[in-house]
């Protein structure tokens, strides 16, 4: 009992309100652009039931527009919890461990930078669409510092329906994450703390011709001077996977493009700064579909830095005073 009440508040201390609401609107919104971008083959098969093609089209690109004002709004919601200073390419940073140092007759610290190694990433929020012919679901194989594999075989029936009866939207939308908490070493002098992670991921697919997405995302939620309080998650770091599932038939192996986060916050002398971090991927399917994710190999979701996983690098510019 006492290991679950203690797990129970470390997650607490991530706050992932209004994370779910808006990757599932980013997934759909990619969805829809997809079967825009390539309209012919879902033209084509409701033509041969019968049905309207352009009514379709339209119904498509309100539902677009809709999404893309809601995002903006989910967007706009955002608010950042910690103080930023300016941006400093990490490549200007040191990036050797260096202890602290003094400028004789000044009160300028050399700073120092390294690394620091992720905390064992925790399960988070699992989403699974409701519906009369919706089975499967995204599940964890295993957890690791810096990275999850999971696996997952999420599908939508009927296996056969009247031709005049066929919705090409992308209803339906599964999801799942995981997340970690880095807490850095406090700075002897003020100074601007720059992090910096990378993510990707890698996957094999088996499917068919349809519609649908797969997406995989990293996020995170700073603070410069962390005290136990609780951190929303509320920076979008970008998609390793944003894949029209209609461009992978059949058996493909699906390697991410390497996301970089790098964030710079002004810290106070004998601040603790620390950054939360949330991974994962998100699914959508048309009736009629399904997705077998990690067919072979598994799937896995990686964060990294200097060709090590699990590794943030941060490094600490001190503001510099001069005494008189």
């Amino acid at each position: 009992m006492a290991k679950k009440a203690k797990s129970a508040r470390r997650r607490m201390l991530i706050d992932l309100r209004g994370l779910q609401e808006r990757k599932l609107a980013e997934a759909e919104l990619s969805g829809c652009q997809a079967q825009l971008n390539n309209f012919a083959p879902i033209r084509e098969r409701l033509v041969a039931g019968g049905q309207d093609a352009t009514a379709a089209y339209r119904q498509l690109l309100s539902r677009r527009d809709t999404l893309a004002k809601k995002l903006g709004g989910l967007l706009a919601k955002l608010g950042g919890t910690s103080q930023r200073g300016p941006h400093l390419p990490f490549s200007d940073l040191l990036l050797l461990p260096l202890d602290p140092g003094w400028i004789r007759g000044t009160e300028i610290g050399l700073g120092y930078s390294g690394y620091t190694q992720m905390p064992t990433m925790q399960e988070g929020i699992s989403v699974i669409p409701s519906g009369r012919y919706v089975s499967g679901e995204l599940t964890t194989t295993e957890l690791g510092s810096g990275f999850v594999n999971f696996q997952g075989w999420p599908s939508v029936g009927p296996d056969e329906i009247p031709a005049n009866q066929y919705d090409p939207s992308i209803r339906y939308f599964w999801l799942r994450n995981w997340h970690t908490m880095v807490a850095f070493p406090a700075p002897v002098v003020n100074s601007n703390f720059t992090y910096e992670f990378r993510a990707t991921a890698w996957t094999t697919l088996a499917h068919g011709s349809d519609h649908g997405v797969l997406m995989a995302f990293v996020s995170v939620g700073e603070t410069a001077n962390y005290v136990g309080q609780q951190i929303a998650v509320n920076i979008d770091g970008g998609w390793p996977w944003n894949a029209d599932l209609a461009q992978y038939p059949g058996f493909k192996v699906v390697a991410g493009q390497d996301v970089i986060i790098r964030r710079t916050l002004h810290v106070r002398a004998g601040q603790r700064p620390a950054v939360a971090i949330v991974i994962g991927a998100a699914v959508g399917l048309p009736m009629m579909t399904d997705l077998r994710i990690g067919y072979w190999g598994g799937a896995t979701l990686s964060l990294y830095e200097g060709n090590r996983g699990g590794r943030v690098a941060f490094s600490y510019r001190p503001q510099l005073v001069v005494s008189q």
